[in-house]
């Protein structure tokens, strides 16, 4: 009789143990993913993990452990596999962290009795890693699930006088002696009686010798496998070892199980030293190539139990439900989050976990109030994988809305506000259509772009009858059907739709046309029973925006079949004709008026589901021009009608019979004294209030906003009259002319400029008319335009360099200026005396002062008796000559540069330039 070790611990005698300790103490990286399965690495590079029963064994006495493990998906890359460890090392479960030990790159503290990683497995010593001093887990019985060839003996090469094994490269197991590899790895058997060191971890043969793996030796392989260790006394004080395997299918049976291998020695002396208490667990380890590695115990945890849902949404908006507030696991353990297997048709949904609990996120599709359903799948450990026990549920959606139903919507005024500053003032109205309808069958388009045909649960078809030019087109489209329909006709009809089982049918097609043109030609039809095709009658208009369109004597129609037809043609490139939500209903009754009902209003956007409306109301004001959905709530039973929209468009009426005047032109130059008024006539009276005005100039400057501008230059005006009731405005010119009596100015050149002297000895004279009048002349170097005097009431001004000239005059009184005067003062050469060099028969003279007023004095010729004293002007003019004086009167001499000249015996003995002011 074998004592089992199962998870489930009532089939064990182990004292002071109970069920709310886990059963396995996890070392390293090793992880607990539920109460019976522990990953002893991820699917991570330079993994190192280890688990060990919490309590000793007793192997003396027949056991058994049962197991599933799984191993990863990957083969060529996947390493390096797990070990099956019985021991009584000294180190046990015991930490140390004094101690250290390199794997991987990491540094680990010593958590537990550790063998090397890679081909060490965690238990054994493995040559390729040297350094280490924790080689081998000893004393030790181990299993080996080895998933990596390290092309040395442990794994079946020829080496130590040991055979090359047939199985070397696969995966496969051995049983080794204390950790030691090289050269304590046992014969072990297979079921048809193969002896080798290392043989396939998976049975070519099952236990009768018919085909079990064929030729699947590979153990990596994304499947679970329920393994067998068996452990049994023999009555001549030998044990046997076995190894049994059978694919896991997630039932806890060991019945079919086939023999992997057996091995029979006196281990509990040749190893143990005569102890039968053991410690047991697995150990493992990944490298540079790696895989997921877990065991599960059998016989612990029962499948969780996911038991179905049925919920009450509310249309348009978001639902959480909690889907496992009935869900179970008879076990109590841990309920991890759902996966949703199979999406909802006619919504969202997302799983999201808050505050502990899982929640659905639920949300269905626009104005959608049928039924609808999703399936998810739960399970012990929160993976779908294999070794997991998993259960499914569905959960039903339904609302309290029984049909849908409808609302019209119409434009009461459009908005005739011209500035959106000012208060819109377009007006809309909805109403209730009062027969209520259910939806039998909808094309809404929301297909791929560009299908010209469709067979799906909705099926359409598209035909031309012409050979059609490369421009014409027609496709799906952001979830409608559009074609430009260009020179050619288009004909589009639906799939023949059973109505055999309803009665009152109404057919209804949104649709609606850019840049519609007059020869646009759009005709739909309807065909009971494939009779002859009937006109729909309309109740929308083709005006750019979106309508609908409904078979007439609805109440009439019957049938067993209703297929739709449409044909489109456009001479015009630029229409675009669009249709989608292609709807067949059955009339179901009128809406209850004991229900309240609100009407939601949007701006420019389909509304989704939860957003805030933009107007609430059946009439509502203040639009703006735009589109505007409306969708009406019952708010009895939170459900929603079906959309209708309607446009507002802006209309511009501007200020009728506006008009500007001139009041006056500018006569001033030193205030601008033009002035104009703007203002409006209404029942032949001007109207100046009600409105705003803005005045701009050439340069287009705002420069007043009152109907009277004042004080305004010559030149062209503009100005703005807006209502101040609409915002609607009008624009009006008029200019202002210069009614300005300038002054004249003309410059007369009097003398030019001498080159002999460094100052100028230019003069001009002045003549500015009126005369009478004060003025002002400012003069100016006409080569760059310096202003270099300003001089009050000139006659004459001297004193100027050869050079261009020109001067402006200023009436003081009125600041009028007069035209610019242009003048050029030329250069004269010198006189010949003024460049004599004959010498000078005395220094000792002195003319002062310099520049003088009236008298000029001439000192040091007090001994001289002869002489003769010349004044003259630099062109060499003579205006003095007198003979022996010393005071001379120049009063009367204009003002400007002189030389004054002194000879003696017709010998110049003096020259000096001098200055009259």
């Amino acid at each position: 009789m074998y004592k089992l070790l199962f998870f489930c611990l009532t089939y064990i005698s182990i004292p002071n143990f109970s069920f709310s300790q886990d059963p396995f103490i996890t070392k390293y990286e090793a992880i607990k993913r539920s109460q019976r399965c522990y990953t002893i690495t991820e699917d991570i590079n330079h993994q190192f993990g280890s688990v060990w029963w919490r309590e000793k064994i007793d192997f003396s006495q027949d056991t058994s452990l049962q197991f599933v493990l799984y191993m990863g998906d990957k083969d060529g890359n996947g390493a390096d596999g797990i070990a099956f460890v019985m021991h009584n090392d000294p180190q046990d479960t015991i930490s140390d962290k004094t101690r250290t030990w390199n794997a991987g790159g990491k540094t680990y503290y010593v958590e537990a009795a550790t063998g090397d990683r890679g081909g060490g497995l965690g238990f054994g010593d493995h040559i390729a890693i040297n350094g280490q001093s924790l080689s081998r887990i000893s004393p030790s019985v181990t299993i080996e699930f080895d998933t990596w060839d390290n092309n040395d003996s442990q794994d079946g090469r020829e080496v130590n006088n040991w055979p090359r094994s047939p199985y070397d490269g696969w995966d496969h197991t051995a049983v080794v002696y204390n950790g030691n590899m090289y050269t304590e790895q046992q014969m072990i058997t297979d079921n048809q009686g193969n002896t080798d060191r290392i043989l396939p971890v998976l049975p070519i043969l099952d236990n009768d010798g018919n085909m079990l793996f064929g030729q699947n030796k590979n153990l990596e392989d994304g499947r679970c496998y329920t393994y067998q260790v068996k452990w049994k006394i023999n009555t001549d004080n030998t044990q046997t070892l076995e190894l049994w395997v059978e694919s896991y299918d997630n039932i806890d049976d060991t019945e079919n199980m086939n023999l992997v291998m057996t091995h029979t020695d006196d281990m509990i002396n040749k190893v143990f030293g005569g102890e039968t208490l053991f410690r047991i667990g697995f150990t493992g380890s990944t490298g540079g190539a790696r895989n997921e590695h877990t065991i599960c115990l059998l016989g612990e945890n029962l499948k969780p139990e996911a038991v179905d849902d049925y919920f009450n949404y509310i249309p348009n908006t978001t639902n959480a439900i909690d889907i496992q507030a009935n869900d179970y696991y008879p076990d109590s353990d841990y309920l991890h989050l759902p996966i949703i297997i199979d999406l909802p048709n006619y919504g969202t949904a997302q799983l999201f976990d808050s505050l502990d609990t899982n929640y659905l996120r639920y949300i269905p599709n626009t104005n959608y109030i049928d039924e609808d359903s999703l399936q998810y799948i739960i399970c012990d450990i929160n993976s779908t994988k294999c070794y997991s026990k998993c259960d499914t549920a569905t959960v039903y959606f339904n609302s309290n809305c029984e049909f849908n139903y409808y609302i019209e919507a119409f434009t009461i005024r459009d908005n005739n506000i011209c500035d959106h500053d000012f208060p819109d003032n377009g007006q809309a109205f909805a109403k209730l259509n009062t027969i209520d309808h259910k939806s039998i069958w909808l094309e809404d388009f929301n297909l791929p772009n560009g299908l010209q045909i469709d067979d799906g649960e909705t099926g359409w078809r598209t035909d031309t009858t012409e050979i059609c030019s490369l421009d014409f087109n027609f496709e799906t489209n952001d979830g409608a059907f559009g074609t430009n329909a260009y020179n050619c006709t288009l004909y589009f009809s639906t799939e023949e739709i059973d109505i055999s089982n309803h009665k009152s049918i109404v057919a209804r097609i949104n649709y609606w046309i850019q840049n519609p043109s007059s020869t646009d030609e759009l005709e739909i039809y309807y065909s009971i029973d494939g009779r002859e095709k009937i006109l729909f009658e309309q109740n929308g208009v083709l005006n750019n925006s979106k309508g609908n369109i409904t078979i007439a004597q609805t109440n009439e129609l019957v049938g067993s079949t209703i297929q739709i037809f449409i044909e489109v043609r456009s001479a015009s490139l630029s229409s675009l004709i669009f249709w989608d939500d292609i709807e067949i209903l059955e009339k179901t009754g009128t809406i209850s008026n004991a229900h309240s009902y609100q009407f939601n209003w949007y701006y420019n956007e389909l509304p989704l589901p939860n957003d805030q409306p933009d107007f609430v109301g059946d009439t509502v004001s203040q639009l703006a021009e735009g589109k505007y959905y409306v969708v009406a709530k019952d708010t009895t039973a939170n459900c929603y009608s079906l959309l209708d929209s309607v446009s507002i468009t802006r209309t511009t009426r501007e200020p009728k019979e506006a008009f500007v005047e001139l009041l006056s032109h500018d006569n001033s130059c030193t205030d601008n004294t033009g002035e104009l008024r703007a203002g409006v006539v209404i029942d032949n009276d001007s109207i100046y209030d009600q409105h705003s005005y803005e005045w701009y100039n050439a340069e287009n400057e705002l420069i007043r906003q009152t109907n009277v501008a004042s004080g305004l230059s010559a030149g062209l005006y503009n100005v703005i009259i807006r209502s101040n009731l609409s915002g609607c405005d009008t624009i009006l010119f008029e200019e202002i002319l210069e009614q300005i009596e300038h002054p004249n100015l003309e410059i007369e050149v009097l003398e030019s400029d001498s080159i002999c002297t460094e100052d100028g000895d230019g003069k001009i004279r002045v003549h500015f008319l009126p005369a009478a009048e004060d003025f002002q002349l400012d003069l100016f170097d006409a080569n760059n335009s310096t202003n270099i005097n300003s001089i009050e009431n000139p006659s004459e001004i001297h004193f100027l360099k050869q050079g261009d000239y020109f001067a402006i005059g200023k009436l003081k009184a009125t600041g009028c200026p007069s035209d610019t005067a242009y003048f050029s003062i030329d250069s004269i050469e010198c006189s010949e005396v003024i460049t004599s060099t004959l010498p000078f028969a005395s220094t000792d003279i002195t003319v002062f002062p310099n520049p003088t007023g009236n008298w000029l004095l001439i000192e040091g010729l007090e001994n001289e008796s002869d002489y003769v004293v010349e004044i003259i002007k630099p062109s060499g003019k003579v205006v003095l000559s007198k003979k022996s004086i010393f005071k001379i009167d120049v009063s009367y001499f204009t003002p400007g540069m002189y030389i004054l000249l002194i000879k003696s015996d017709d010998k110049l003995i003096y020259q000096k330039k001098w200055i009259k002011k």
